[in-house]
């Protein structure tokens, strides 16, 4: 792996802000959780990789798509391009960057059935769910979340990352408790 580049992608989503880096080191803790439990079949250093530079193509989003409570269709499909855009921008820096990582930051929204994408698809969920957000009044309840994970995810792997993500009833990420209790 080049460290250097590595860091640099990071760096890109600290100084983007909204929260982007955390969240993203957040799913990544939570992938390690979780493949202590599940075997993915590829190298854990890559599902964790590709989970902490999964948002990358966000770092292209104008400032106020973080924040807005009425997207426009043109909104919807600037995030909706993410995934795409993220690879891109990992090829770019990166150029030597694995295909698996670029393949899992490509596909964390749509998973199909690969398991790692499903694993880093459902963590994604799990922490986006927990972190408090600019334009949400309250967190979803633990049934909507479950709903929304097993659309990505295998039920399974669902349960996996919900038990991996809870320890004694609640858990901490990098600097942010998670407020779902």
């Amino acid at each position: 792996m080049s460290t250097y580049r590595y860091q640099r992608l990071l760096t890109m989503l600290y100084r983007r802000g909204q929260g982007l880096g955390s969240h993203c080191l957040n799913v990544g803790y939570l992938v390690c959780r979780v493949i202590d439990i599940l075997d993915t079949g590829i190298p854990h250093q890559d599902l964790i990789t590709a989970a902490v530079l999964h948002d990358l193509g966000k770092v292209a989003w104008p400032d106020d798509l973080f924040t807005k409570n009425l997207l426009s269709a043109t909104d919807r499909d600037i995030m909706a391009a993410h995934p795409l855009v993220g690879r891109r921008i990992a090829e770019q820096v990166w150029p030597e960057c694995p295909e698996t990582i670029l393949h899992l930051i490509e596909t964390h929204h749509n998973p199909g059935n690969w398991l790692p994408a499903q694993i880093l698809a459902a963590c994604d969920i799990w922490v986006a769910c927990s972190e408090p957000r600019a334009n949400r009044t309250k967190l979803p309840d633990d049934e909507t979340v479950y709903r929304e994970m097993c659309k990505v995810a295998a039920e399974k792997v669902v349960d996996i990352v919900s038990k991996a993500a809870r320890t004694q009833g609640q858990h901490f990420f990098l600097g942010t408790q998670d407020y779902r209790g």
